[in-house]
C-alpha cells in the first residue's frame, strides 16, 4: 500500500486553500470529533465536491458527493442501520455484480469482506466526507422505514430530479489520451491460438473415467491445514490435489475436475466465495460438491448465507472436528451427481462458433448481437477467458463500465498475462477514479508486455498517473 499524503498538505498545495483555514480546522477536531475535511465543510471554506476530490486524490479511490446524489432506498436492505451507522457506510449503487459503498474508511477490509459475504457482490469502496455521510445515513434510513420503494436525495439534488438512480461521483482528474477508447480495436484472434485451453475436455474426461478413487481438491493458504486435510483425505481412501492460492485453484479446477472441493474462504489471489460461485455457475462444473471451510464468522454473518448466496453445498467452521469433516465429505460424495466431461469436438465447435460469431458482430458494430453470442458461449464454458474479454468490450462500448470491469477482472483471473484485458481494465480503473488499482494493473501489464516498445508506452501511462 502506497503511503498517503496528509490531507492538509493536499488541500494547501493542490486546492489552494489558506494554511490558516487548515490550522483552524485542526484545532476544532477535538471539540467536534470530526475529521479535517468535514471541519472545513462545516466552516464553509470549501464545497463538499472540492473536498471529496481532495479525499479521492489522497486515497486513490473515487469519492461520492452525497449532497448531489440520489440513491434507491432498496439498496439499504443489504446493510442494517446499526452496522451502517457504526461503520459509517452507505450502499449507494448496484451494477451487475458490483456494489458501490460510500465509506468513511474505505480501507476497512473487514467490513468490505463482510459486505461481500452478505451481498454476494464485489464491493467497490468509495470515499465520502464523514459529516455528510453521517447525516445521509440517518436521513436515508429514516426514509427507508417509511417506504422501501423511495429515494434518498441529497440536499443539492433539484426537487424535480428524474426518479431514477443517479450517483454523482467526484474523482481526481486524470488525463487519458484517445487510445483509452474501449471499442476502437478488437482483433479477432484465431481460436487455434487457445487450443490448449479449449480442448481440455477429451483428456480430462478420459482421466476422469480411469480414476480408481475420488479426487479431493484442497484449497487453503495455511500449510498446516493443507497437510492435515491431505492426511484425512488419504486415510479415508481418497486422492488429493492441493492449492495455496485462490487464483491458482480457480484456473486448475476445470483442468483436474475433482470429485469434491474443500475450499477455504479467505485466500490470496481470489476469494473462496468467488471460486465457489464460478464453479456453481459453470454447467460443466456445477455438479462438483463444494465444502467451504473457514474461521467462525462473527457479527451479522450467518452460516446458511454461504449456501444460499454463494452456492456452497456445505460449510464447516474452523477449528473443526475430524469426524464431522469426514462425515460431511462422505455425505457430499455419496449425494453428488457424476461430473460430465465434454469432448474436444464439442468444446471446439461450441466455443469457436460462438466466440468467432461474437467477434465478427462486434467488428460490424452490432454490440447487442455480439453480447448475445459471448453470453451464450459463457453459458457453455465460463472458464474460456476470451469470451469474458469480448463481453467486457461490449459493455465498454455501451459505457456500462462496472459490468465491463467485472468481465475484464474475470478475464485476467483466468489468464493473468492477457495484455489486452489488463490494459482495458487499467483504463477503466483510471476513468472510474480507482487510481491505485489503475497503477497496479498498469504495472502488471508492463511486466507481461511482449516488447520494449509496448513497455515504454505503458510506462508513459504510469508516469502520467503518478
Amino acid at each position: 500500500m502506497r503511503k498517503r499524503e496528509p490531507i492538509g498538505k493536499i488541500l494547501i498545495e493542490r486546492f489552494l486553500i489558506n494554511e490558516t483555514i487548515v490550522i483552524n480546522a485542526l484545532s476544532r477536531q477535538k471539540q467536534d470529533n470530526l475529521r479535517i475535511c468535514s471541519q472545513i465543510l462545516k466552516m464553509g471554506a470549501l464545497s463538499e465536491e472540492v473536498l471529496a476530490r481532495a479525499l479521492s486524490y489522497q486515497y486513490g479511490l473515487p469519492a461520492v458527493v452525497l449532497g448531489k446524489s440520489q440513491i434507491l432506498l432498496s439498496n439499504l436492505a443489504l446493510v442494517p442501520y446499526n452496522i451502517a451507522k457504526q461503520n459509517q457506510i452507505l450502499p449507494v449503487s448496484m451494477s451487475g455484480e458490483k456494489l458501490i459503498i460510500a465509506m468513511r474508511d474505505p480501507e476497512n477490509t473487514q467490513i468490505i469482506s463482510e459486505l461481500e459475504f452478505v451481498s454476494g457482490k464485489k464491493v467497490l469502496p468509495h470515499i465520502a466526507l464523514e459529516f455528510m455521510l453521517s447525516i445521509s445515513i440517518d436521513e436515508a434510513y429514516r426514509l427507508y422505514k417509511i417506504s422501501r420503494d423511495g429515494y434518498f436525495k441529497g440536499k443539492d439534488v433539484p426537487p424535480n430530479a428524474i426518479k431514477e438512480e443517479h450517483i454523482e461521483i467526484s474523482i481526481a482528474e486524470l488525463n487519458l489520451d484517445s487510445e483509452s477508447s474501449m471499442s476502437d480495436k478488437f482483433e479477432v484472434v484465431s481460436i487455434q491460438e487457445d487450443i490448449e485451453n479449449i480442448t481440455r475436455g477429451k483428456d480430462i474426461a478420459s482421466a476422469f473415467e480411469k480414476r480408481s478413487k475420488p479426487l479431493i481438491c484442497i484449497v487453503d493458504d495455511e500449510p498446516e491445514i493443507r497437510t492435515l486435510l491431505r492426511k484425512i483425505v488419504i486415510s479415508e481412501g481418497f486422492d488429493s490435489v492441493e492449492y495455496a492460492r485462490g487464483d491458482e485453484a480457480f484456473r486448475a479446477i476445470p483442468k483436474v475436475l475433482p470429485d469434491l472441493i474443500i475450499l477455504d474462504a479467505m485466500l490470496p489471489g481470489m476469494h473462496g466465495f468467488d471460486i465457489c460461485k464460478s464453479v456453481k455457475s459453470d454447467p460443466k462444473l456445477k455438479s462438483i460438491p463444494v465444502l467451504m471451510v473457514s474461521a467462525v464468522y462473527t457479527g451479522w454473518r450467518f452460516m446458511e448465507d454461504i449456501k444460499k448466496t454463494h452456492g456452497a453445498d456445505d460449510y464447516i467452521e474452523k477449528p473443526f472436528r475430524i469426524d464431522m469433516l469426514v462425515n460431511k465429505i462422505k455425505a457430499l460424495l455419496r449425494n453428488a451427481s457424476p461430473v460430465q466431461g465434454r469432448t474436444t469436438e464439442e468444446l471446439t465447435l461450441d466455443v469457436k462458433n460462438l466466440y468467432n460469431s461474437g467477434a465478427r458482430l462486434f467488428k460490424e458494430g452490432d454490440i447487442e448481437g455480439a453480447m448475445y453470442q459471448f453470453k451464450k458461449g459463457i453459458e457453455k464454458d465460463s472458464f474460456y477467458y476470451r469470451l469474458h474479454y469480448g463481453l467486457g468490450l461490449c459493455y465498454g462500448a455501451k459505457r456500462e463500465d462496472y459490468m465491463a470491469i467485472s468481465e475484464f477482472e474475470k478475464t485476467i483471473e483466468l489468464k493473468p498475462d492477457f495484455l489486452p484485458a489488463l490494459k482495458s481494465l487499467a483504463i477503466l480503473y483510471q476513468q472510474k477514479g480507482f487510481r491505485n488499482k489503475a497503477v497496479e494493473t498498469w504495472e502488471r501489464a508492463m511486466n507481461v508486455a511482449p516488447d520494449e516498445e509496448t513497455k515504454a508506452k505503458i510506462k508513459e501511462y504510469l508516469i502520467k498517473l503518478l
